[in-house]
């Protein structure tokens, strides 16, 4: 029994060696601050900064250059070390958030891109060439 315990516990220290578990931390974003928990050294980390009006307004990014020094400002306190990186799950509010199921019909692999597409601008309760648009125009200012 001690044996096996043994192997099990050489098998757990050689597996957290070549695969070390991820930090687990959490980012939660709304019109009035952005705020962080994680866990270090055993403990909780919690840090937040309240954002300045017209930061954020009913979630739409206003001020670009402003928010991104908030997050460089929550990432020296949270992790001075610029070198490491912090992996987070971000957090939205749910109105700035459309979710919404839908099927598509039996079609070809080729026609399924042209009928989920129709199917979203059937549905959705917002433009969605609008949205795939502000979406290409924000992947431009992240090059």
């Amino acid at each position: 029994m001690d044996s096996t315990k043994n192997i099990l516990a050489k098998f757990e220290k050689w597996f957290r060696k070549i695969s070390p578990p991820l930090p687990i931390s959490g980012m939660h974003i709304t019109d009035f601050a952005v705020r962080y928990s994680g866990f270090k050294g055993g403990g909780v980390v919690r840090e937040s900064i309240r954002l300045e009006p017209g930061i954020i307004e009913h979630g739409v990014l206003k001020n670009r250059d402003t928010f991104l020094a908030v997050l460089k400002e929550l990432r020296r306190r949270v992790l001075p070390n610029e070198k490491k990186s912090i992996s987070v799950v971000l957090s939205l509010p749910i109105r700035d958030v459309y979710i919404q199921t839908f099927s598509v019909p039996k079609v070809a692999e080729e026609g399924f891109k042209e009928a989920a597409d129709l199917n979203a601008r059937m549905i959705s309760p917002i433009n969605v060439m609008m949205l795939t648009t502000i979406g290409r125009e924000y992947r431009k200012t992240l090059v």
